[in-house]
C-alpha cells in the first residue's frame, strides 16, 4: 500500500495497487504544482497535445483530450502518438530522453511553458 499526501488542502489517500494511477492524477490536480506546460508538436508543426510537469509527476493532455498520466503505466520505456492533423506515422520514442527534457525544461524557475517537437518514429 502506498500512502500519498497532498497539500494544500492535507489530503492523505490510502492507495492500493489498482489505483496508483488515481493517486497520480490527484497530484496533478493540485494547480500549485504545475512546474511546466511543454506544447508538442510533430515535426511539420501541428499541435499534438501537451506534456504537464507538476510537482512529481507528468501528464499527457492530448489536444482536444483530457489529462491523463503520463507514460501511462510507470514501467512504460516507449510512447507514441499520432498528429491529430493525419500526419503519416507516429511520433515520439524512448520515454526516459523525453521524460529528461520535460524536467530539464521544469528546471528552469523563469520557465512556464515550453514547445518540443516529437520525432516520428514509425
Amino acid at each position: 500500500m502506498i500512502v500519498v499526501t497532498l497539500s494544500p488542502p492535507m489530503v492523505v489517500a490510502k492507495v492500493g495497487s489498482a489505483t496508483r494511477g488515481q493517486a497520480r492524477m490527484a497530484a496533478m490536480n493540485e494547480p500549485d504544482n504545475l512546474g511546466i506546460d511543454v506544447a508538442l508538436f510533430c515535426p511539420a508543426q501541428h499541435h499534438v497535445g501537451n506534456l504537464r510537469k507538476f510537482a512529481a509527476e507528468i501528464g499527457y493532455q492530448p489536444r482536444g483530450g483530457m489529462l491523463a498520466a503520463w507514460p501511462q503505466h510507470p514501467s512504460d520505456s516507449w510512447w507514441e502518438v499520432r498528429c491529430p492533423d493525419g500526419c503519416p506515422g507516429v511520433f515520439g520514442g524512448a520515454v526516459d530522453p523525453i521524460r529528461q527534457e520535460v524536467k530539464r525544461l521544469a528546471d528552469d524557475p523563469r520557465r512556464t511553458n515550453a514547445h518540443y517537437t516529437l520525432k516520428q518514429v514509425g
